[in-house]
């Protein structure tokens, strides 16, 4: 084969037995994972917890950013899905309940949480009441980009973008492109594939002022 040398050979084989290893590892430590075939962990990954995380085929673990990915469920209900060929480059995803990714995502160094971890009411905080998570759940070929922040309860439709710092707090609707804290509607995509320019959701998710509306 042009252009097949022994380094060549040599760095696609230590790159194998490397990222074997990296998963057998994360599995041996993690009793609630489950990885998919072809799983590329080319950074680092960070997986802890007791919940369940499962990893879809053909998924990469990126370090470009410089930061690690780091998957944290806080409890043995807890719920964490990865779906097929995303690709994730220093993401932080922690939950308390349900957090759900679809096939095809791009997403860079961001935070993605089901919970606010601590009351707001500082009597509640010192009491230790902890508030209720709501699950999130991302669509389908989604990107989310550095330093955005998906909170709990949010809904993204498929092929959404989120922008740089983004702050979403609320449904964001299929195709749209978010910026901005909190996060607004600023374009809807075009193409072949464009759902109606309506503020409609993920169709599991009803319409309502809980949506970003469409421009």
């Amino acid at each position: 084969m042009r252009g097949l040398t022994p380094a060549r050979i040599w760095r696609a084989v230590r790159w194998r037995v490397r990222n074997a290893w990296i998963l057998w590892r994360l599995k041996r430590r993690s009793r609630g994972l489950m990885v998919g075939e072809g799983v590329r962990v080319s950074g680092r990954l960070y997986v802890r917890g007791p919940g369940t995380v499962t990893i879809g085929d053909h998924c990469e673990f990126a370090g470009e950013a410089g930061s690690p990915n780091v998957i944290i469920t806080g409890s043995s209900d807890s719920r964490i899905e990865i779906g097929a060929g995303c690709r994730l480059n220093g993401a932080h995803i922690q939950a308390a309940s349900s957090i759900i990714l679809g096939a095809d995502c791009l997403v860079a160094d961001c935070h993605i949480v089901d919970t606010d971890f601590h009351a707001v009411d500082p009597e509640a905080r010192k009491r230790g009441d902890v508030p209720a998570p709501r699950p999130v759940i991302i669509g389908n070929e989604v990107w989310i980009c550095s330093r955005a922040a998906i909170l709990k309860g949010v809904t993204i439709g498929d092929r959404a973008v989120v922008g740089y710092r983004a702050v979403v707090r609320r449904n964001v609707p299929a195709n749209a492109v978010v910026i901005g804290n909190p996060a607004t509607v600023v374009k809807i995509l075009d193409g072949s594939r464009q759902e109606p320019r309506t503020g409609s959701c993920n169709p599991n998710v009803q319409e309502g002022d809980d949506c970003i509306a469409a421009p």
